[in-house]
């Protein structure tokens, strides 16, 4: 889990491979996505932005717009079993 640097937005992660995002105002999620092809393992929003990255047990890191809730890219797959966001 993160929350937006405004405080306006929580997004969350699942081993259900489902990443939500949430809306702090009156704590409604705004969209639900499927995410990853296995669990998603970490979120983590980019400073003074609604952009977010999620790392999946796919061993795949992906960017995403939270204000369109859309995919942006893939920004890599992962060589290692430890990644910290």
């Amino acid at each position: 889990m993160d929350i937006s640097d405004d405080s306006k937005l929580i997004v969350t992660c699942s081993a259900d491979k489902n990443v939500k995002i949430w809306g702090l105002d009156f704590g409604d999620c705004h969209k639900s996505i499927f995410a990853h092809e296995e669990s998603v393992m970490q979120v983590a929003f980019e400073k003074g932005s609604h952009y977010f990255w999620t790392v999946g047990k796919d061993k795949m890191i992906k960017y995403w717009d939270g204000d369109k809730v859309q995919f942006m890219t893939i920004s890599m797959q992962l060589c290692s079993k430890r990644f910290v966001v």
